[in-house]
């Protein structure tokens, strides 16, 4: 995988590690936004990160939320790129409509989405096996 990092936070090897866990492989731009992060937040959600996929293959930008601790995050969003990578997931920009394993979704609330779901139920799991795997290298 490769990443291109703007910011003076280290997260290479988290990334490393979901994209080993999830066997995907693609371009990662990470980058802090949050004026853009606001734009996409509502009265009920305050986005903290958002996976964009790219018009190239196999490229996304994650954009973190500035003073926030990104590693549930970064599995979060790791996942997510793993739906996209695999097919599970899509985003249809033009019409605002994901669509999860073919089926299609607008407006639905944030916590009832499939993809959603399916990446709280994994997340922590994901940010758990970090911890241990990097417990147990040595220094």
């Amino acid at each position: 995988m490769d990443i291109i990092n703007y910011t003076k936070l280290n997260i290479e090897n988290l990334i490393e590690f979901c994209a080993d866990k999830l066997n995907v492989s693609a371009k990662l731009i990470v980058m802090y936004n949050d004026n853009l992060l606001d734009k996409f937040s509502s009265a009920d959600i305050e986005i903290e990160a958002l996976l964009y996929k790219s018009v190239l293959d196999h490229t996304y930008s994650l954009i973190l939320r500035k003073g926030l601790k990104p590693d549930l995050i970064i599995c979060h969003e790791m996942i997510h790129l793993q739906q996209y990578e695999t097919g599970d997931l899509d985003l249809d920009m033009r019409t605002k409509t994901f669509y999860w394993k073919g089926k299609a979704y607008r407006d639905i609330p944030y916590m009832d989405r499939p993809w959603e779901i399916e990446t709280f139920r994994k997340d922590r799991k994901l940010l758990k096996a970090y911890k241990l795997s990097a417990k147990q290298k040595p220094l």
